[in-house]
């Protein structure tokens, strides 16, 4: 999981039991170049990547515990919550 332009980039491995989840994350795209899912960076975005991700990893913590951790915010930027 990285965060690039102002989009999480996640690289979920095929097949995976991630990948229909992945799919459903609002403004979700697949870019075939880069070959990962991008979906646009947002409180609600992260919350839900964090979710998605926590039940994937949670097996995993003792390996990579950074699995779990927060998504570092870019420099410069501050995110707000945008009303439904």
């Amino acid at each position: 999981m990285t965060l690039s332009d102002g989009e999480i980039h996640l690289h979920v491995p095929y097949p995976s039991p991630l990948l229909g989840r992945v799919r459903a994350l609002p403004g979700g795209r697949w870019d075939p170049g880069l070959r990962v899912w991008r979906v646009p960076d947002s409180a609600a975005t992260r919350q839900a990547v964090r979710n998605l991700l926590g039940a994937e990893a949670a097996g995993r913590a003792r390996e990579a515990p950074e699995a779990l951790a927060p998504i570092p915010e870019a420099p410069g930027r501050a995110h707000t919550a945008h009303p439904a």
